[in-house]
């Protein structure tokens, strides 16, 4: 009688374990969502795209088909963009219900191995409502979601900032 009972303790208290450890990228934030992955990249440019405009009556006609370049050329801008995203807080969230109102996807060059450099997309990052964004790495096709703790963080003023 007295092993079953710490048999059951035993089960009782792996169940909670493993309970704990997938919840807890949902409790606890973090950070560095583009460089925790140490991939040595070289940013050549991000295309974002505006999907703001199925929502509104007016286009904007700033964005011509909504589509934005920026280039790493001109004052190292897609450098700045990955370093104001890497340092936003996170947490894992679940896939959002609503439609995506901004995305952006990196393109960069890498070396795959002494003799080969790769220049193509590396990873989008996809904006919801409520600063859900949904990340995906190159060559994934599952989006990972996170909700972005800085409440006064916005994708369309950061870009218009760095047009």
């Amino acid at each position: 009688m007295n092993k079953k009972k710490i048999i059951w303790g035993i089960v009782i208290f792996i169940f909670f374990a493993i309970i704990v450890w997938i919840d807890i990228p949902y409790i606890f934030p973090t950070n560095n969502l583009i460089s925790k992955n140490n991939y040595d990249y070289t940013y050549k440019q991000v295309n974002a795209y505006d999907y703001t405009y199925r929502q509104e009556d007016e286009i904007d006609s700033d964005l011509l088909d909504n589509s934005t370049w920026i280039d790493n050329t001109e004052d190292d801008k897609v450098n700045k963009l990955v370093s104001i995203i890497d340092e936003l807080s996170y947490k894992k969230a679940r896939r959002p219900k609503d439609w995506s109102k901004f995305s952006l996807n990196f393109m960069a060059s890498y070396d795959e191995d002494e003799y080969t450099t790769y220049t193509k997309d590396v990873f989008s990052i996809t904006f919801y409502d409520d600063n859900v964004i949904g990340f995906r790495e190159q060559d994934q096709h599952k989006e990972k979601y996170y909700k972005i703790q800085d409440k006064d963080f916005d994708i369309k003023r950061i870009m218009e900032e760095l047009k």
